[in-house]
């Protein structure tokens, strides 16, 4: 019993560790894609998220509309790419599923990374992390 107990503890300890990588390598990928355009730095100065979705996503709808309750000043720093219109900028991004959100601060650099819906209170602390002051 003991020995089984060790092996499902090491198994889930195996796939937290796992999972956390992986993220770690998307928000890497995600910022070095921002960054290999400088005119995704340039024309942006703050915090904002990007958002990647498909019509033919059920969840994307949801998530459109989570983000109706998010203020105007917040709706506006959302940046929607359509990945069916956008396939290579989701290539580059390394998108595996939709809707997929980063979260990215003023400098370039992806903080936060949201695979699935995701509540807008949580986003709002995300883009807090960011920099994000609401005015």
């Amino acid at each position: 019993m003991g020995e089984r107990l060790l092996i499902v503890a090491g198994v889930a300890i195996a796939s937290f560790v796992l999972y956390r990588l992986f993220v770690w390598a998307q928000r890497r990928r995600a910022t070095a894609a921002l960054r290999q355009s400088v005119e995704e730095i340039s024309t942006h100065g703050h915090a904002r998220v990007l958002y990647f979705r498909s019509d033919s996503c059920a969840s994307c709808r949801t998530q459109a509309r989570l983000f109706e309750h998010l203020d105007e000043d917040l709706q506006a720093r959302i940046e929607m790419v359509d990945v069916d219109r956008e396939p290579e900028r989701a290539r580059a991004y390394g998108i595996l599923t939709l809707p997929t959100t980063f979260v990215v601060d003023a400098y370039g650099e992806v903080v936060h990374a949201n695979y699935g819906v995701v509540q807008p209170h949580k986003l709002r602390g995300q883009l807090a992390d960011a920099g994000y002051a609401a005015s």
